[in-house]
């Protein structure tokens, strides 16, 4: 693979000034705008166009040492001419025109100060450099040769004119430390190297008396791509790459057989196409069909696949001058390429829901190892992977409701081998239980538990929770929310004292719908035997009634009240009845017992602050637990 760069004689370089904003410069001209100008030392006529303003300066880069520059202002201008840095050695400075000499092959900065006033557009200065040199250069051009079974390559320069001097010499320099010269050469051919591909080489082909003269090209590299063997049934090849600004790399891989390979990113970001570009063909070069092109916004590149039909894959990149991975460490691409010298395994995939606990899992229904042993399992929400499984259902997961899921099968012996599910979810709104019973519902909590049963009424109406029976140790509790989830509004939050039986609980919203928490600690619960009943409810249609008749009926009113509440007991019963009012929270407020009561008793709520409590009644027979408001 060779690449001709000819190089032609031009004695004269002209510069203009930099493209710079009129409006900014004229408003803030205390501000110094470095604008780097690169002379094509002898190259066509550089010409950078745009206007100079009072108080600027230009960086002119790449400069021979010992050659003169001239720095002229189209309308006058008092200039400073300094070496190397920006307040660096004056080496000229006076009205314009100004000639200097460089010392050395470090940068040139012309500052400069106009005469004329900088108002308008048509006030805006123009700015020449002149590069005078005092002797002839000679003409040379290089071809770089690739030997990609050696992994080096070499580099022809020839000498087609000798400019004004009887020879020249030809120096080099590479990173890795290489170094020589030729002395004393005419016109003709002469070969460098060998240099390890990846080196960089820095030539000069020098003037016999004037380095202003000297030809210099900087680190010459291999432009080939050498293809890089993968073994199939061997070893697959891992690989990184940090790319840098105005960066341009390429990849070529090779299989050792017939088979097609594979590439797979597990990390690595890459800026916008706009700026930075990607694109892997399939086949041996960047002629080859694309199969993968960036074209989008700046992309998250883990997780990426592509295959060829072929024994070859090619990847090219190229970027922009700013945004990149040596700016950002952690954009850096990790990859895997392999030969598919496997057969994919198969699968079928269920989701299994636990709306109860506000997650689900994903049944793998492995049919097929493929042409492996066993196969591995890939959880990708949680970023897990299961090893050595064989032929049946395993149960991945669990993943949160209303968030998307999906599993590889890798075939254990090449993960490039690999099928994946199809994007599952389970969303919290299927967990919904719509119901007018009453239907029982029964629910026996675990250590460490938090369970979730949510109601919408069918009917229009509001839904009501009934507790027939119920169990809870000291620091378990239940949450009653109005609506869905525990975004809505709270309506009780507690435990009643360990002892749910009789309470009852209405939705009051648009939706008719209510949900029901179970928090637990892991000091004991109902399956581990220390709560002694299990949670036994239903659920109905229509606001809880307050007003019980019956043999065990009650009366309580008014509801809401200012401050007095009434308790009517069965005609005619005398029990002993004791009285707690809890808060929403689930602390007891307030508490009275009644010994002997009979007929028509009172609580004093005048104490309590406005809002919804919970009266809870308790005799030998019966606890009837009812919701009633204060306000006043």
């Amino acid at each position: 693979m060779k690449t001709l760069r000819p190089f032609g004689v031009l004695a004269v370089v002209v510069l203009m000034g930099a493209t710079l904003d009129v409006a900014a410069q004229c408003t803030n001209t205390s501000q110094y705008p470095s604008n780097s100008i690169i002379p094509d030392q002898f190259g066509a006529l550089t010409t950078i166009s745009g206007c100079s303003f009072e108080l600027e300066y230009s960086v002119i880069t790449n400069i021979n040492a010992g050659a003169a520059y001239q720095f002229t202002l189209s309308s006058g201008g008092y200039i400073t001419v300094h070496q190397d840095t920006y307040n660096g050695p004056v080496i000229g400075q006076g009205y314009s025109p100004v000639t200097v000499t460089a010392a050395t092959s470090g940068d040139l900065f012309a500052h400069w100060t106009v005469d004329a006033n900088c108002n308008t557009a048509t006030n805006c200065e123009t700015t020449t450099v002149q590069l005078f040199l005092n002797c002839t250069p000679p003409s040379a051009g290089y071809v770089i040769t690739d030997d990609c079974n050696n992994g080096v390559f070499t580099i022809d320069v020839t000498v087609t004119d000798l400019g004004d001097g009887a020879y020249v010499d030809l120096n080099y320099n590479s990173n890795f430390g290489s170094s020589g010269s030729q002395t004393n050469l005419g016109l003709g051919t002469y070969t460098i190297g060998p240099f390890p591909i990846g080196d960089g080489v820095d030539v000069v082909v020098a003037h016999p008396s004037d380095p202003a003269c000297n030809i210099t090209w900087n680190q010459l590299v291999s432009t080939g791509v050498c293809p890089v063997t993968v073994q199939c049934g061997g070893a697959e090849i891992n690989d990184t790459y940090c790319y840098g600004n105005n960066d341009s790399h390429a990849w070529w891989w090779q299989s050792s057989g017939i088979e097609p390979l594979a590439i797979l990113f597990s990390s690595g970001m890459i800026e916008s196409s706009s700026f930075d570009h990607l694109t892997i063909y399939d086949g041996p070069n960047a002629q080859s069909p694309i199969l993968y092109d960036h074209v989008g916004g700046t992309e998250d590149l883990a997780g990426l696949l592509v295959i060829s039909t072929g024994p070859d894959l090619y990847m090219a990149m190229s970027s922009d001058g700013s945004v990149s991975c040596a700016s950002n460490s952690s954009w850096e691409w990790n990859w895997t390429v392999g030969c598919l010298d496997c057969t994919v395994p198969e699968a079928e995939f269920t989701l299994v829901p636990d709306c109860i606990h506000r997650e689900y899992s994903i049944q793998v229904d492995v049919t097929s190892t493929g042409d492996a042993a066993t196969v591995d399992l890939v959880d990708i929400y949680h970023a897990d992977t299961t090893f050595g499984l064989g032929v049946g259902q395993h149960l991945i997961g669990p993943f949160p409701v209303d968030t998307a899921a999906s599993v590889g099968v890798y075939n254990g012996d090449n993960s490039l081998c690999r099928m994946f599910s199809p994007e599952l979810v389970q969303l919290a709104d299927s967990c919904v239980i719509a119901d007018c019973g009453p239907l029982p519902y029964t629910y026996c909590y675990t250590n460490d538990d938090d369970a979730w049963f949510v109601y919408q009424s069918t009917g229009g109406q509001p839904v009501t929770i009934s507790f027939n029976a119920g169990s809870l140790l000291v620091n378990d509790k239940i949450v009653v929310y109005n609506g869905f989830d525990d975004y809505a509004a709270v309506l009780f939050n507690g435990n009643l004292g360990g002892n749910l039986t009789g309470f009852a609980i209405s939705s009051s919203n648009v939706d008719n719908a209510i949900a029901l928490r179970v928090l637990s600690d892991a000091n004991g619960s109902c399956q581990g035997g220390q709560a002694q009943d299990e949670m036994y409810w239903d659920v109905g249609c229509g606001l809880v009634g307050i007003d019980e008749a019956g043999g065990q009926g009650f009366h309580l009113y008014p509801n809401p009240t200012t401050g007095t509440l009434y308790i009517d007991l069965p005609q005619g019963r005398v029990m002993d009845l004791s009285v707690r009012v809890y808060d929403v929270s689930g602390r007891v407020v307030l508490g009275q017992d009644l010994p002997q009561a009979v007929g028509r008793r009172s609580i004093d709520l005048s104490g309590l602050q406005n809002g919804n409590y919970f009266i809870q009644l308790v005799t030998p027979e019966w606890v009837k637990t009812r919701q009633v408001q204060v306000a006043r």
